[in-house]
């Protein structure tokens, strides 16, 4: 796989190689907005599920952990569309 050339591909990649992906993984603020993106302009079945944590002051706070259902073939044809 070529490595990518946008934020999309950045994290559609990141999805195919790792099958998840949070906001702890890049700790970039417009993942949440890429991921749409993957969903609504490509069909991408990408799952979100809310994980609580404990920040540093012991407050809970939630964040989405990304999922991707959509299988490796597909997904590597879009990725391959996204990145060219």
């Amino acid at each position: 796989m070529k490595d990518p050339k946008t934020k999309m591909a950045k994290f559609l990649k990141a999805l195919i190689e790792k099958k998840e992906v949070s906001i702890k993984t890049f700790g970039e603020s417009s993942m949440r907005s890429r991921i749409s993106d993957l969903r609504l302009g490509y069909g991408l079945n990408i799952e979100s599920r809310m994980i609580e944590s404990i920040n540093e002051f012991g407050n809970v706070y939630r964040y989405a952990k990304y999922v991707l259902r959509t299988t490796q073939k597909d997904s590597l044809k879009i990725y391959e569309k996204i990145n060219s």
